[in-house]
């Protein structure tokens, strides 16, 4: 395609007609997850995230492959073939005749894109004939910017949905960790550059031992971290605040588990978190009802929403890819962006030359 020696780069249609690509020893796909408003639910538009396999071996994880292994040429390579199989992928489906795409930009890349998101990127969309003013491509933290050809008077339409690569998303498991089949779980396979903490006993819930992990595992990250903890991961994120490490811009904390229930209530009673926060309930929650979780929510400073009865909002609640979830964690992300913006400011962006 662009030709970065080595990477192998093509793309074909298989035999439904969905575009594949080729990277080095992995074959990409595209999937899709909705976006919906949070006054209504209603679908806003849908952001999307590419698959990859092998058959010789794990394949690469994208996002992985762009935080750490491959050099600017090739992560801009991989980074448009991915937005070509979007692109292609999204807009072939008759359910797309109305809704618009949203691609996001890793953070790595933020510098080398331009507010087009790139000349050769639109010359492809031209070519193929998919319509450009029905696409999105993230150009700072917190903005998304529509894909406009050039010669078009309307100015390019904004909209802050909170983009996930412009932080560390960092998962923490409580009690016995997260299996398949929990949300966390899930949403780590939806966006394979999610991180997980990983704790050295499971079954062994010692607050001290597990905040001292977790603290470690925010000292590794160097761009800004949101958190998104579970149960006992909750009491432990609460706890490591204790630190002040400075990279955390925000955290979701849902079902925490009750202190009193671990005796470690007089360790959290005075914390107050200084960062964004977001504590999501359920009023039959069996480790800690709404109510309770409701006062604790205000002892921490973290903004509360009580979800009904979803017992202790894991695997058995039913919840699968639990996609009102991944709502919230976008509004969290929206308000961490402006809660670090004054203190790190926005990326500097320059002109990406075409290729």
């Amino acid at each position: 395609m662009y030709g970065t020696a080595g990477a192998g780069t093509r793309v074909w249609a298989d035999a439904d007609g969905r575009a594949q690509g080729r990277y080095f020893n992995s074959t990409l796909t595209s999937a899709f997850q909705s976006i919906r408003a949070l006054a209504d639910g209603r679908v806003c538009g849908y952001e999307a995230f590419a698959r990859s396999y092998s058959e010789s071996d794990q394949g690469l994880c994208v996002w992985k492959l762009l935080d750490h292994a491959a050099n600017d040429d090739e992560s801009v390579e991989l980074d448009r073939l991915c937005r070509m199989l979007h692109s292609i992928n999204f807009f072939r489906q008759p359910e797309a005749a109305d809704a618009d795409l949203y691609l996001s930009v890793h953070a790595r890349l933020l510098a080398a894109v331009d507010g087009n998101h790139g000349t050769a990127f639109r010359r492809v969309l031209g070519v193929l004939e998919l319509p450009q003013a029905r696409l999105g491509a993230q150009c700072r933290p917190g903005i998304i910017r529509a894909v406009r050809a050039p010669n078009r008077q309307s100015e390019p339409h904004e909209m802050t949905i909170a983009p996930y690569s412009a932080f560390c998303v960092l998962v923490v498991p409580g009690l016995h960790g997260s299996g398949p089949e929990h949300w966390q779980t899930r949403w780590q396979r939806l966006h394979p550059e999610f991180e997980r903490v990983q704790q050295a006993y499971w079954d062994v819930p010692e607050l001290a031992v597990w905040s001292a992990r977790l603290g470690r595992a925010l000292q590794q990250s160097a761009r800004p971290t949101l958190i998104v903890a579970h149960s006992f991961g909750c009491l432990a994120t609460v706890h490591c605040a204790h630190a002040g490490l400075p990279n955390v811009a925000g955290a979701l904390l849902v079902a925490p588990a009750d202190p009193f229930k671990f005796d470690v209530a007089h360790m959290l009673a005075d914390v107050r978190l200084p960062y964004p926060s977001l504590l999501v309930g359920s009023a039959n929650d069996p480790w800690m009802e709404g109510r309770r979780a409701s006062q604790w929510a205000a002892r921490w400073g973290s903004a509360f929403v009580n979800l009904g009865a979803l017992g202790h909002i894991n695997a058995e609640s039913g919840l699968g890819d639990w996609p009102a979830g991944l709502s919230l964690l976008r509004e969290l992300a929206a308000t961490a962006s402006a809660f670090i913006a004054p203190a790190q400011g926005r990326p500097a962006l320059r002109e990406q030359d075409a290729r």
